[in-house]
């Protein structure tokens, strides 16, 4: 897929926020199937990505950061395009569609440093890419827990100050509190299945002490977290509380996606 594709891919990911954008400024339906068809049509440009190759017999490995990053952005939009059957709510969109095109423009910028960078030895195998499909699964669900975690927070500050200008374009506080809570069930047990399976792969195929290698340190801090925000909700813990736990959980996802970009021995996405 040639450069032209990808910064037309670019193009496009700026147009349907444009659209939804405007479906929720005007409130007009039109703008949102727009939004919606401009959308897809990004998704299946990123489907045939992934499935050109295969064809030609030169299937994706999503082992490089550059992969990693436009499977990830393929994975978002194609969950958003599903999720606006049930949610309907132009602020979830918007930012969902903002993030998978940030992604998309980091891969990018990863697929230059990833052309100088040589894979381990016997790097692919048929565990490390059930290992990384989970992990961004993973990223994927604790994204949408982040972006209902946020619409609580702005819904319940614009409550305190009884400003009723988007009421009606976000779900209740209810609903965005038990939609993040369902995103991290989702995101957990995958993460934790990815970095058992990670690690009995390192321990292998790798000769040296992994334990400290960045990624997997900040692997375990995301767990960690998101196994916390579990426990709170077990417990009862509801509010405001539980909603920035989110936002700081998603902060370590962050830097373990930008740890891959320099700061780790062997990940490469």
């Amino acid at each position: 897929m040639g450069l032209l594709v990808f910064d037309g891919m670019v193009y496009l990911y700026v147009i349907s926020l444009f659209f939804y954008y405007f479906a929720l400024i005007r409130k007009e339906g039109s703008f949102r199937r727009l939004g919606f068809a401009v959308l897809a049509l990004v998704w299946v440009l990123q489907t045939a990505f992934f499935l050109v190759p295969t064809f030609k017999g030169e299937p994706r490995t999503i082992l490089s950061l550059f992969e990693s990053l436009l499977f990830y952005s393929w994975l978002l939009v194609g969950l958003t395009l599903l999720l606006q059957r049930w949610v309907r709510s132009e602020v979830f969109i918007l930012c969902s569609v903002a993030i998978g095109m940030t992604a998309f423009v980091l891969a990018l910028v990863a697929g230059r440093q990833d052309a100088a960078l040589s894979m381990p030895e016997g790097l692919v195998s048929e565990l490390l890419v059930i290992h990384v499909t989970l992990a961004l699964l993973s990223y994927v669900a604790f994204t949408f827990a982040f972006l209902f975690a946020m619409m609580y927070l702005f819904q319940q500050k614009t409550l305190k100050r009884k400003q009723w200008q988007f009421r009606g374009r976000l779900p209740s506080l209810e609903q965005t509190e038990s939609l993040a809570y369902v995103s991290n069930l989702i995101g957990v047990p995958l993460l934790a299945v990815s970095l058992l399976l990670g690690l009995v792969w390192a321990h292998l195929r790798l000769s040296f002490n992994f334990w400290l290698d960045p990624k997997i340190v900040t692997s375990f801090l995301m767990l960690t977290f998101y196994g916390y925000f579990l426990i709170l909700w077990l417990r009862g813990v509801r509010g405001e509380r539980l909603a920035w736990l989110n936002v700081l959980a998603f902060l370590t996802v962050c830097v373990n996606v930008f740890v891959s970009m320099g700061w780790t021995s062997f990940h490469r996405w």
